[in-house]
């Protein structure tokens, strides 16, 4: 058996793990022995006025992000920017001490959380011209409420808003960030119009064939194009387009509570189809996709912020066991 010279030794691999130890438990100490100074550096450079205020939301920030849904509170406004990166801060601190750079599970996880602080950044503008019922924290008044959740059917208005207004760790809590107090209907929730879009590049592809992966991934990557449109922008569907669009909210779902994605009357009498894959699954977190089809005559202006569509809930008979790794959608479409 040949021996590769190049290959270095398992003792000698057992010795570099040992020094980097060492070396991690200096490092460790000369910050310990150091963190006088380091406020004391801080505070002179950053002032006070200038440091990221916290109010009691930022408590419910922290168990938002565990429950993967964005950092974001009713009645945001700028000042919220510190208070949700300090949330998202505190949340890496809390779950993992000793962050792991070179974990791939570490990774995702920090990568998800990302993609949740940006969206609720996003979201600061948004918040400020929506109003959002409180949500109650007296424990008896969540206890009422608890017992008032339906187990079966679809969900009429007083149990879609005591859903919303169970503390954001309850199993039963039905999340929706921001959230339009006056979206809630008799038996459903008008959800709005977000502001990226994803539609298709005019190719020479001659024709796709439905499920074969190559031809998916060209057509991804020559095919289509994403756009942010800000609020006081509108995007332009013409007739017989088909345009990927997503809500501006935000849901977090229990997991056992559906819904079927509903086209608008006064929009479908205009040719706009919504939705052609309706269904939303149980535990579901994310924004939901919709396929925006023109399918009248003439052009038509989709602005960011506008009712789009409107969700009808349903209860299971009984919870469903989710994956961790399941019912989890991309920010954009």
């Amino acid at each position: 058996m040949e021996i590769d010279k190049d290959q270095p030794a398992l003792g000698e691999n057992v010795a570099h793990s040992e020094v980097q130890k060492e070396f991690s438990t200096v490092l460790d100490q000369a910050v310990l022995r150091s963190l006088d100074l380091i406020s004391k550096t801080a505070q002179s450079l950053i002032p006070d006025d200038k440091c990221a205020t916290l109010s009691p939301q930022f408590f419910e920030r922290i168990l938002m992000l565990g429950r993967d849904l964005p950092p974001s509170c009713p009645t945001e406004d700028i000042h919220s920017f510190g208070e949700i990166l300090s949330a998202a801060w505190a949340y890496h601190l809390l779950r993992d001490p000793e962050f792991a750079w070179g974990s791939q599970a570490s990774f995702n996880d920090y990568e998800k959380t990302n993609r949740l602080i940006l969206k609720a950044i996003e979201l600061i503008p948004i918040s400020q011209a929506m109003s959002a019922p409180a949500r109650h924290s007296d424990p008896e008044h969540v206890g009422i409420t608890k017992k008032r959740v339906k187990s079966s059917g679809v969900l009429s208005r007083q149990d879609i808003t005591r859903r919303l207004n169970l503390p954001i760790d309850d199993g039963s809590c039905l999340a929706v960030v921001p959230l339009d107090s006056t979206a809630v209907k008799a038996a459903s929730l008008k959800v709005h119009l977000g502001n990226w879009f994803s539609y298709a590049r005019r190719t020479r592809v001659s024709n796709f064939r439905i499920g074969d992966l190559n031809q998916q991934r060209l057509l991804s990557a020559i095919g289509r194009d994403e756009v942010f449109v800000a609020h006081n922008k509108d995007f332009l569907l013409h007739p017989g387009d088909l345009v990927l669009g997503v809500t501006q909210e935000f849901f977090g779902f229990p997991n056992n509570l559906m819904a079927f994605v509903e086209g608008l009357s006064a929009l479908g009498r205009l040719g706009l189809f919504v939705a052609t894959a309706t269904q939303v699954a149980p535990g579901f977190h994310g924004v939901l996709v919709l396929e925006l089809v023109n399918a009248g005559t003439v052009p038509l202006q989709l602005l960011p912020g506008m009712e789009i569509a409107q969700l009808v809930f349903q209860t299971l008979t009984e919870p469903v066991s989710l994956d961790p790794s399941e019912n989890r959608c991309p920010i954009k479409p």
